[in-house]
């Protein structure tokens, strides 16, 4: 018999995927609240690290969405709006796959494609930290 979907399972199991990840941060959701799921969103830290994880996953069969941007940078006002915390988040934050469609096995290798995509950001770091050693050294 197949499994009900329970968003708050499907979260906490991305959560655990990541919680031993650098950089990788969850959404955190306030004591006493309750969470709908609707979009499991992480930091993944600045533009050019989502942008790398983004492309990796893609190329994993994963897709990804970079929700809640900053739309007030849009806007065409005087006097222009400053808001710091969602500026500074609008270049960091990625969704996974959340849907009543998403089975557990389905999350499984979501959770595994990201872990494998944060090891190639690691390995293509170092990659480039060593071609830059060669160069300067």
């Amino acid at each position: 018999m197949a499994r009900l979907y329970e968003p708050g399972r499907m979260a906490r199991l991305y959560e655990q995927a990541i919680a031993d990840l650098p950089g990788l941060v969850p959404q955190r959701v306030a004591p006493g609240s309750t969470h709908s799921y609707v979009h499991w969103v992480f930091r993944a830290g600045p533009a050019p690290r989502r942008s790398f994880l983004s492309s990796h996953l893609a190329r994993l069969g994963v897709e990804t969405k970079a929700y809640f941007r900053a739309l007030h940078l849009a806007w065409e006002q005087e006097p222009r709006v400053h808001l710091p915390v969602t500026e500074s988040l609008d270049p960091e934050v990625l969704a996974l796959p959340m849907s009543s469609e998403l089975t557990d096995d389905a999350a499984e290798s979501v959770a595994v494609a990201l872990r494998s995509s944060v090891a190639a950001l690691s390995d293509d770091s170092r990659e480039e930290a060593g071609s830059t050693a060669d160069v300067t050294g």
